[in-house]
């Protein structure tokens, strides 16, 4: 067979397109890998590549098609997606999901799906009944060193990211910000036309003020795309991140004429300088859509359940240091096991509701996606042995005998001193995962 440059060159003509798929693909064989490293394969073909995991496919590429399988995209938008079918592994809990469409599909709903596809690449990488990882795969025989190889120098191949001296700030609402687009009733010709003319390394930063408190700038994010339709201006972003302090608007300095922006502002957008302070904290991210690095030095085991767009070793320091800041959040809430009353930090443990692999960053760094509480609580309701009803009344798996629940010292009685509306909308997510628990 011909050398995988030479195959996928011609399946994959544009650069960028090509960049794209591989360096995704990169990532989803580097966390095939840190999960089992004997269960997965992939595979070359004149038409493309295949990821099997395990049993079961994972990623596919075949005459310029792209297929990847997904798990737990239930109650999201993408189940009313028409390139979403149910793909019906056996081997897979079900349901399981299938996105199939062009590559041009794929980076447009990447950011939505990756999370699904590193979910299903969990699960098939360990045995449907000893929940343990895979020691093989059928597939391992046909695995390809040279395409991995191949793939790994491509997405490695061009990784300096660089920020515009010049950003973006905008106000927008939390719905907006958690979406990854805002609408504005304002043309913004002049930043699409700069936008337009960046090369694919260097990165237009947007600043976000939440509308629903004019605080300031509180989140960044890095600019996909910008579109435009008379009077109106459509903006879609990726690469979310809280910053670690607010950083007041009247900091910002304006492009137009080198003047401080008025702290009371409201309104539309504004071209401004990009602070020092945040691109120094942006410096710390992998903020690129397109060009991923090495992933082989992050040992997965150690982020607990998380895997996250950041690639490098600074990026792996950067999830352990947003999950510090994430508990010293709740810590800062709520200062005790929000069930128990228990007081001393030491042994309380910042659980996420929804966990990092299926968030997004917005909600991975939201405070209501959190709740405090003593290690066992915590590694019970991780492993979906208990949860929590509106009113925070605590449920209990029946998985759990009358035994346990005595050796745990955990009763019916129990319950969370506060759920907010804020907190219930993670809280009936992890239910859904609590109540199919049961059925496995």
């Amino acid at each position: 067979m011909r050398a995988p440059s030479t195959i996928l060159d011609k399946v994959i003509p544009n650069k960028k397109e090509r960049i794209f798929v591989l360096s995704l693909l990169n990532i989803a064989i580097t966390y095939a890998r840190s999960l089992a490293p004997n269960a997965y394969g992939v595979t070359l073909f004149e038409t493309g590549f295949r990821l099997n995991v395990g049993q079961v496919e994972a990623f596919v590429l075949h005459n310029k098609k792209i297929r990847v399988n997904l798990v737990g995209i239930e109650n999201t938008t993408l189940m009313g997606d028409p390139r979403i079918y149910d793909a019906g592994y056996k081997s897979i809990p079900a349901p399981n999901y299938a996105f199939e469409g062009s590559i041009k599909d794929l980076i447009a709903k990447e950011s939505e799906i990756r999370p699904y596809l590193f979910s299903f690449i969990e699960i098939a990488s360990k045995g449907p009944k000893s929940g343990k990882k895979r020691e093989g795969s059928p597939f391992a025989s046909s695995h390809s060193t040279k395409l991995e190889q191949y793939v790994a120098e491509v997405a490695n191949a061009e990784n300096l990211i660089k920020y515009l001296d010049d950003a973006v700030f905008a106000i927008a609402s939390e719905a907006a910000i958690r979406s990854g687009k805002i609408e504005e009733n304002r043309s913004w010709i002049a930043i699409k036309k700069k936008f337009d003319e960046l090369d694919s390394n260097t990165k237009l930063v947007l600043l976000l003020e939440n509308a629903a408190d004019f605080r300031g700038v509180e989140w960044a994010a890095v600019i996909r795309d910008i579109r435009i339709a008379g009077n109106k201006t459509a903006v879609s972003f990726n690469n979310l991140i809280q910053l670690k302090k607010v950083f007041k608007k009247d900091k910002l300095i304006k492009t137009v004429d080198g003047s401080r922006l008025d702290p009371n502002y409201r309104r539309s957008y504004v071209p401004c300088k990009l602070p020092k302070l945040i691109s120094q904290e942006l410096e710390t991210f992998t903020l690129n859509n397109f060009h991923i690095l090495d992933f082989n030095s992050i040992n997965f085991n150690d982020i607990n359940q998380s895997f996250c767009e950041e690639t490098t070793k600074r990026s792996y320091q950067h999830v352990r240091t947003t999950q510090g800041e994430f508990r010293d959040k709740l810590i800062r809430k709520w200062g005790v096991c929000m069930v128990t009353g228990f007081t001393n930090p030491k042994v309380l443990v910042a659980s996420h509701i929804v966990p990092w692999a299926s968030a997004n960053n917005f909600e991975r760094q939201d405070v209501f996606n959190g709740l405090l509480l003593v290690a066992h609580l915590d590694r019970l309701f991780d492993e979906y042995l208990i949860s929590f009803d509106k009113s925070g009344k605590i449920l209990i798996s029946r998985k759990l005998s009358v035994l346990d629940q005595k050796i745990l010292g955990i009763s019916t009685s129990m319950k969370l001193c506060k759920v907010s509306v804020e907190l219930e909308k993670y809280l009936a997510r992890h239910r859904r995962k609590f109540k199919a628990a049961l059925l496995l």
